[in-house]
């Protein structure tokens, strides 16, 4: 991994690329393998279980936020838990970078 990621060959065909995350800031991961016509890229990391809950069920499906917050209380939708740290925003995270709503 570290010889990979130090080599100008993969990063020259874009196997290993760098980017600037909303949430995590910047990251390096590796690429699908390259395509002449459609060169692949990475938009956004993947993101913390139930990270965009509000913003699908509110914005996309209509319910209010009450309704999303009572559905948590009830287990019936569920964002991340704090005792598992792959599972969270990184430690920094301020509540705020990289929500899309409200």
């Amino acid at each position: 991994a570290k010889d990979a990621y130090h080599s100008e060959h993969f990063r020259e065909r874009g196997a290993i690329q760098e980017y600037d995350d909303p949430l995590y800031g910047r990251l390096v991961e590796p690429c699908y393998p390259p395509r002449m016509e459609t060169p692949s890229r990475i938009k956004w990391g993947a993101r913390p279980l139930g990270f965009d809950n509000e913003y699908v069920f509110v914005k996309i499906l209509g319910l209010s936020l009450d309704e999303v917050k009572k559905l948590e209380e009830e287990g019936v939708i569920y964002k991340w838990n704090p005792n598992m740290p792959s599972q969270c925003p990184p430690p920094d995270w301020d509540g705020k970078r990289g929500i899309k709503f409200p």
